[in-house]
């Protein structure tokens, strides 16, 4: 495949939505998204590019979030990244519901409306960034991306992936 199929995601735009807050431990990391991906083709040139982006892109986020919740948004960004990039892959919605929950301040209720905005602006733009990031750090081999996808779906546990579960075809009914 060398396009990308259109990725919606409306739980997104309709902001965080009440949900169990999942432990992190229940999110299994994409293979390394925050360090530059190199080729082994890369001349130097590119590979001083793509370390310079890296760092770019973290200096971005490092202002408004912690380490931890950094890797979050790669996290969500790689999924994301491979289910637009991936016929065969979808986004579950109320798994990234969940994702986003975890983004909701402790201490919602003393902040500001306009830092509560704030934040939720930054995220939806933040998880944009990384799953571009991702989608940047893949496009000379989509098929590889798409496999290490399959390979998060199939070797993971369900609630360690933010991919759909392909749900087996009903049987068919038995003949008289």
């Amino acid at each position: 495949m060398l396009g990308f199929k259109t990725l919606t995601i409306p739980a997104l735009l309709v902001g965080l939505v009440a949900l169990p807050i999942p432990t992190l431990a229940q999110v299994a990391a994409p293979p390394a998204v925050t360090k530059p991906k190199l080729g082994p083709d890369d001349t130097p040139a590119l590979r001083a590019k793509k370390r310079e982006a890296a760092k770019r892109l973290l200096t971005l986020l490092k202002p408004v979030w912690s380490d931890e919740e950094i890797g979050r948004i790669m996290y969500i960004g790689w999924y994301s990244a491979a289910a637009a990039s991936c016929d065969d892959l979808e986004i579950d919605q109320v798994k990234l519901a969940k994702a986003l929950e975890t983004f909701k301040p402790a201490d919602e209720a003393s902040l500001s409306p306009e830092r509560i905005k704030f934040l939720n602006d930054n995220l939806l733009m933040d998880v944009g960034m990384a799953t571009g990031w991702a989608m940047a750090g893949h496009y000379r081999d989509v098929p590889k991306f798409c496999a290490e996808g399959r390979q998060a779906k199939t070797q993971l546990a369900a609630d360690k992936h933010l991919f759909e579960m392909d749900t087996p075809a009903p049987a068919p009914a038995p003949k008289p």
